[in-house]
């Protein structure tokens, strides 16, 4: 017999603690436009008026995590970076960006959406809230959504970026199983990268580092040896986060298969990127 499903629609933080710390595997939704299945205990948050904020300053833009993704369009390609403006654009269709919360894409349970490259390219900052106090958590970290909390606020920094790529991987407007992000920045001055970015999201998303920390400062342009090092080196972090091929069945090992398509594209990417600074 299928358990009665309870759902609940506060209208302010402290009811959605409340029901935190009153409801066990409780899920929290913006709108729910994801795949995921809705859970038998789930509150919804979109009506949230504190939770709907948006403020641009010269150095950061600050999103509540129940402002639609139409919203953040609404700010104007002028006043958020461009490749982030173009990866919300990429997201579904005008009818689900209206609804859709960027809280909902970044706290997706089984794949991190499309706007998580973005934010960990961008060093972007979350804002947890627990019914006792607040956890800020950079992009870098983030794993999933902390016990009994609710993520309230995104901070972007923003940058003068002289390069800037955005790539969603993956069927259009659907998340599958090669589904993924890619996201490359640079910024340079007087012939130096001054700073560079290279990030992707999919099955498991991360920051290139090393190699971001390996052209930093280097001389422009970029020789063909420096371009054909990056690359391997991008290859060979790919594989050290994704591939995991030890007593995998044989759903995994076909699964791991199809993930090929998106390793060949994030090096492609990675290389063609990296020849605009040469």
């Amino acid at each position: 017999m299928d358990k009665t499903r309870t759902t609940f629609f506060p209208q302010n933080l402290e009811n959605i603690f409340y029901h935190i710390k009153s409801e066990q595997n409780l899920q929290i939704y913006g709108s729910h436009t994801g795949p995921d299945p809705l859970e038998q205990n789930s509150i919804f948050i979109r009506s949230i008026e504190e939770l709907h904020y948006l403020n641009r300053t010269e150095r950061f833009i600050d999103i509540g995590a129940a402002a639609t993704l139409f919203d953040i369009l609404q700010l104007g390609k002028k006043r958020i970076p461009t490749f982030f403006y173009e990866a919300v654009s990429s997201v579904a269709n005008p009818f689900i960006r209206n609804i859709a919360t960027i809280g909902g894409n970044i706290c997706m349970k089984t794949h991190p959406a499309t706007l998580f490259a973005p934010m960990l390219a961008l060093d972007a900052q979350f804002e947890f809230r627990t019914p006792q106090n607040i956890i800020q958590m950079p992009a870098t970290k983030y794993t999933g959504v902390p016990q009994n909390s609710l993520l309230t606020r995104i901070r972007l920094p923003l940058g003068d970026w002289d390069i800037q790529i955005f790539k969603r991987l993956g069927p259009e407007h659907v998340i599958s199983k090669t589904s993924g992000a890619f996201v490359f920045l640079a910024s340079t001055e007087r012939g130096i990268l001054t700073d560079i970015r290279i990030a992707f999201s999919g099955k498991q998303s991360f920051r290139c580092r090393e190699l971001e920390n390996n052209l930093q400062a280097a001389k422009l342009p970029l020789t063909d040896s420096q371009i054909i090092q990056a690359v391997a080196d991008a290859a060979i972090l790919y594989d050290s986060r994704t591939n995991d091929t030890e007593n995998l069945s044989d759903d995994e090992q076909e699964y791991n298969r199809q993930q090929d398509i998106l390793r060949q594209q994030f090096i492609n990417l990675t290389k063609n990127s990296l020849r605009q600074l040469s």
